[in-house]
């Protein structure tokens, strides 16, 4: 039961890091390029 519990924390976790990354990747994009779009 706890071992299931770690496992979901840990993969929130990560979800919650791609999604940062994604919207930094997203922010730098919109800097580098600001007359592009």
């Amino acid at each position: 039961m706890f071992y299931l519990i770690t496992e979901m924390e840990i993969s929130t976790d990560v979800l919650r890091l791609d999604i940062l990354r994604v919207c930094l990747e997203i922010l730098m994009g919109l800097k580098e390029t600001p007359g592009s779009s």
